[in-house]
Formats: C-alpha cells, structure tokens, sequence
C-alpha cells in the first residue's frame, strides 16, 4: 500500500514544471549594462516573469515586449524576446537568459540571430 501510495505520488509529480523554474515568477528590476561596438550604455530593466513566460521593458529606452519560453538547463532559464514596441529604439528577437539566485535575479540578453549578433547586455535584478 505505501509502495503505490508513493508510486502514485512520484508520478503526480513528475509531471508537474520543475520547481527550479519557478522562484523566478514575479517582478524583477535594475539596471543593464551593454556592450556592443566598443562602446558601454546602462538602462532600466524590468522583467515580469509568470509560468508561461512573460514582459519585459526597457523603459528609458522606450522598448519593451514579450518573453516566450526556450528552454531550461542547469539552473539557466532563456526566452525569445518579441518586443511590441519601440520597435525603432531597439533590436527585436535576441534571447533572454535569467537565474535565480534568492532575490536576485541575474539576467542576460544577447543579439545572436538578430541585426546585432555581438551585443551583450547583462544586469543584476532585485525582486520589487
């Protein structure tokens, strides 16, 4: 009885999201520092992460868009992000990288497979 009993548990929870992945759901902001072409700009970053992805904008920017889920590994999350505007102001399509560490969130983005493949921003977020 205690065997199925923990068999049955086993497989409630193997079907459910890693619980790794998420710590990360709430707001997060800070400031980026990006380093593209030689040269050095810091901006505001906000990011609102939820189970199914999420927002994220760069107010002093302005631009700001979509986080769509890629993959997980190693305590690493990443998302595609799809800005919705400010389109103009800054490159779409690069990837997002976030991990958790308490209540701070170290968060990435990078140009490659966009307009702007050797930029890299980086930030540390605190939880608002």
């Amino acid at each position: 009885m205690m065997r199925a009993t923990l068999l049955a548990l086993a497989a409630a929870l193997a079907g459910m999201p890693a619980l790794a992945q998420q710590p990360a759901s709430g707001s997060w902001s800070g400031v980026g520092l990006e380093v593209s072409g030689g040269q050095t700009q810091t901006y505001t970053v906000r990011v609102q992460l939820d189970a199914g992805g999420g927002k994220i904008d760069y107010p002093t920017l302005p631009c700001g868009g979509t986080l769509t889920p890629l993959q997980a590994q190693g305590g690493v999350q990443e998302f595609r992000e799809k800005l919705t505007y400010g389109l103009d102001k800054c490159v779409d399509g690069g990837t997002v990288g976030i991990v958790v560490k308490g209540d701070t969130l170290i968060w990435y983005w990078t140009g490659e497979g966009t307009n702007q493949p050797d930029s890299v921003v980086s930030a540390v977020l605190r939880r608002e």
